[in-house]
């Protein structure tokens, strides 16, 4: 029984680890190396545009900067494969600072309760880590998850015994602001507790061990001096009022489906209905266990400001999905040391942590054979690799390969890859979204997917007003249902553009110019073939696979790509409605 708390939490540390060893597949990756590697070689940081051909020299505010600098050195010093390294160390770190509050607030909740009594914290984690892992995905947005918890720690920390380490509020705030745009949370998050300090000081401190007893001055300087801090970055002052910018950017965001909202449909899913539950676990613990007042419950349980934090972060959840993990950590040590009341209630602990390892177990095996992701996040996938399947290798290496410059139409999810790997390519429109572009211009764009041939003022056509500007070279485009219209004409409708690669997942058309001649000679296609490509692998990271291996040894790094080239090309046949 003595070493089965520490064992089990050990399990819930690795279960963590293998969470984020997964394929890297997100588009946004590409671009935010490249913008990291772009400073690393001027030595500066962009105030506009640099990767675009349609805003080029538009005023570009990158608040990511800093992450984007660590993740471009990760690339360049182990290989992208090894990405997910940052998110391990940020995720290990939010495991800490749970682990932390947990020991604060179940000492304060359950009479007899010590640091050894492990059981409502693993539980707790666990269920966290089966709800956020679909938000395990390496992205400049863990700095964040990890600093919102840093803060917190710092300030309930402080509360408890007046440390001067909250002055670490100032140097952390200045690195979060330019780390990720989700610094706005920490001015949020000092404001909460700067209101609800002088509050429990002044109205509540004589009230049942309710509120606080010392004059929070200290907490106060700290705290407003660390706004004041968020000036400290290439952009100055204005980075304080950016995060209104930032909120009003969401409501015009309707490209990307992470940002839907509680009453968009696909809002719930698994994460969000077991959100809501444990919602609902800590309401109904917090209003049914204390002897004081109803309203006073809460706060005397974890603090008034703690409770405000709870309600905000809820709150910021239900206004896009992608913002659940910010509530799920930071209500995860309130849920865990609710549960440490099992363990008190009980005189036999050893049951209790033999089960909680064998959930460990059953969880870390089911990520690491594929069987969580098979059955909940199909586009995830265990080990340290590049989603061929997701990354237009194939259609970098022929625009490479083929020299192929000039302006370029290429979808704004695909571009991401091109700005990464292609030297000197700019893009038309990309997922830097509406920080560098504007939101007309975006469904100018995707009209153009939808719609290419609906006539327009003068009887012309979205996509001929677009070429007319730019008179495009090339057109690279997914084979999605979202940009099937725009191939579809492109393949049978137009007479400037001839389709010369295609693989599963992207297509490329050249102009028909003398320039191209020989390209299209050689790769063009007729009415009776298509050239058609097997995806293209990723090259082997051996120090990922060594990786993968060692947490998992049945790991296998061998394409898991359909080998199906016939089957593939039908399918992509009657994508473009060939007979």
């Amino acid at each position: 029984m003595k070493h089965l708390p520490r064992i089990a939490w050990v399990l819930v540390i690795l279960v963590a680890i293998v969470s984020c060893i997964k394929f890297i597949y997100e588009p946004d990756i590409w671009w935010q190396i490249a913008t990291g590697n772009w400073i690393i070689e001027n030595g500066n940081v962009p105030t506009v545009d640099v990767f675009s051909h349609t805003y080029a020299g538009e005023p570009w505010i990158n608040v990511k900067w800093g992450a984007e600098v660590l993740m471009a050195l990760v690339d360049r010093t182990f290989g992208v494969e090894l990405l997910p390294i940052l998110q391990i160390a940020c995720l290990l770190g939010i495991l800490f600072f749970i682990r932390k509050l947990y020991n604060q607030f179940a000492n304060t909740l359950n009479i007899g309760f010590n640091k050894e009594m492990m059981f409502g914290l693993i539980i707790a984690s666990l269920l966290m880590l089966f709800v956020v892992n679909f938000r395990l995905n390496s992205r400049p947005e863990m700095f964040s998850h990890l600093f919102s918890m840093a803060v917190l720690f710092l300030i309930i920390n402080h509360k408890r015994t007046k440390s001067n380490l909250i002055f670490l509020l100032i140097p952390l705030q200045i690195v979060w602001t330019n780390m990720h745009e989700a610094y706005g949370m920490g001015i949020v998050l000092i404001s909460i507790f700067f209101i609800s300090f002088w509050i429990e000081f002044l109205f509540l401190k004589k009230q049942d061990g309710i509120g606080i007893s010392f004059k929070p001055t200290k907490f106060s300087i700290a705290g407003i001096v660390a706004i004041l801090a968020v000036a400290i970055n290439p952009h100055g002052f204005k980075m304080i009022a950016h995060p209104f910018n930032i909120l009003g950017q969401l409501s015009e965001n309707k490209f990307t489906q992470e940002l839907i909202s509680v009453g968009a449909k696909g809002y719930w899913k698994y994460q969000s209905i077991l959100m809501v539950i444990i919602t609902l676990i800590i309401i109904y613990s917090i209003f049914t266990t204390k002897k004081v007042k109803f309203i006073l419950k809460p706060i005397k349980s974890f603090g008034l400001g703690y409770c405000v934090v709870l309600a905000a972060f809820l709150y910021l959840s239900f206004t896009s999905f992608r913002n659940i993990p910010f509530f799920l950590y930071v209500a995860t040590p309130v849920l865990g040391s609710i549960l440490a009341s099992f363990e008190l209630k009980r005189e036999k602990k050893t049951p209790l942590y033999l089960i909680s390892i064998v959930t460990s177990l059953l969880f870390y095996v089911s990520i690491t054979t594929n069987y969580f992701y098979e059955k909940l996040l199909p586009i995830e996938q265990y080990g340290l690799k590049i989603n061929a399947e997701k990354t237009p290798i194939g259609a970098s290496n022929f625009i490479k390969e083929n020299k192929l410059e000039g302006k370029e139409f290429v979808d704004y999810l695909s571009s991401s890859y091109l700005i990464y790997d292609v030297p000197n390519f700019k893009s038309y429109l990309d997922l830097r979204d509406l920080d560098v572009f504007p939101s007309i211009f975006f469904e100018n764009v995707f009209f153009i997917y939808q719609a290419p041939m609906a006539i327009q003022r003068d009887g012309k056509t979205p996509w001929q007003f677009a070429d007319e500007i730019d008179s495009f070279n090339y057109v690279m485009l997914l084979n999605s249902s979202v940009f099937q219209n725009l191939n579809l004409y492109l393949t049978h409708q137009s007479k400037n553009f001839v389709l010369v690669y295609a693989d599963m997942l992207n297509s490329i058309y050249v102009r028909d110019t003398p320039k191209n001649k020989k390209l299209i000679t050689k790769y063009g296609f007729d009415k009776e073939k298509i050239i058609f490509n097997q995806t293209t692998e990723a090259p082997t990271n051996i120090l990922g696979d060594i990786i993968s291996n060692i947490f998992w040894p049945p790991y296998s790094a061998n394409s898991n790509l359909k080998k199906n080239l016939n089957q593939n090309y039908s399918a992509y046949k009657n994508y473009l409605r060939f007979p």
